[in-house]
C-alpha cells in the first residue's frame, strides 16, 4: 500500500505544481496586459482622433466632388434635352 499512496502523493503533487506553474503564467500575462493598457492607452486614442480627422477630410472631398460631378451631370443632361428638343422642333421626327 505503500507504493500506491506514493504513487497518489507524487500525481497530487505533480498536478499541483502545474496548477500553480498555470496560475504564475495567467497572473504574469495579465499584469503584462495591464502594463501595456497603461502605456498605449493615450496613443491608441491619439490615433483614433487621426484617423477619424483623416477620414472626415475624405469624406468631406468625396461630398464635394460629388456635389460638382452632380451638377455637372444635371447641366450635361439639360444641355443634351435642349440639344434634342431644338433637332425635333426644327427637323422634325
Amino acid at each position: 500500500m505503500d507504493v500506491v499512496d506514493q504513487v497518489a502523493r507524487d500525481a497530487a503533487m505533480k498536478a499541483i505544481a502545474m496548477i500553480e506553474s498555470h496560475e504564475k503564467t495567467c497572473e504574469a500575462r495579465a499584469n503584462e496586459s495591464i502594463t501595456w493598457r497603461k502605456l498605449f492607452a493615450g496613443k491608441i486614442d491619439t490615433c483614433f482622433v487621426g484617423v477619424h480627422s483623416e477620414l472626415k477630410t475624405i469624406s468631406d472631398t468625396i461630398k464635394a466632388l460629388y456635389g460638382r460631378v452632380w451638377v455637372t451631370m444635371v447641366g450635361l443632361i439639360g444641355v443634351l434635352l435642349t440639344t434634342i428638343g431644338f433637332l425635333i422642333a426644327h427637323h422634325g421626327l
